[in-house]
């Protein structure tokens, strides 16, 4: 098992393993590399006018914006 609070460190579970240790930090490595879902993000979009400008406070990051079901009819 690997987590955040655990800092990097990996505790072994009372389980039997079901995947060797190898292939489970391969795994993790792959996750844990930026993948963007092949999808392009647009920063310029009439209907949010302050995208790329806003941050959340706590993480820092972006807010994104997305439309409706409602807003995708109008």
């Amino acid at each position: 098992m690997a987590h955040n609070f655990l800092n990097g460190e990996i505790v072994k579970g009372n389980h039997p393993a079901i995947i060797s240790e190898e292939t489970f930090l391969k795994a993790n490595e792959i996750l844990n590399t930026k993948y963007t879902g092949g999808y392009e993000q647009k920063l310029e979009k009439e209907w949010a006018p302050l995208l790329g400008t806003l941050k959340c406070p706590c993480c820092g990051y972006n807010v994104t914006a997305s439309a409706s079901t409602k807003m995708k009819k109008k």
